[in-house]
């Protein structure tokens, strides 16, 4: 599915960018990491958050799923 907006990204496309499973992203979310819109499609993720983790994820060495 192609990006909402340039400033949002779906649960697909934000897994995709961290590099980890779509159900570790959803299990994020509920415990607080990340933050979400819920739509009545789905969840929507600010590109900018989902950035910002992806590298502070690749700098601290992890590439999979777990804790951020």
């Amino acid at each position: 599915m192609p990006t909402a907006t340039p400033d949002l990204m779906s649960t697909s496309e934000a897994a995709r960018c961290i590099g980890i499973a779509a159900e570790t992203l959803r299990s994020w979310v509920r415990a607080g990491t990340l933050p979400a819109t819920v739509t009545p499609l789905g969840m929507l993720f600010d590109a900018g958050d989902v950035h910002r983790l992806a590298a502070a994820r690749a700098r601290a060495g992890r590439r999979t799923g777990g804790t951020p």
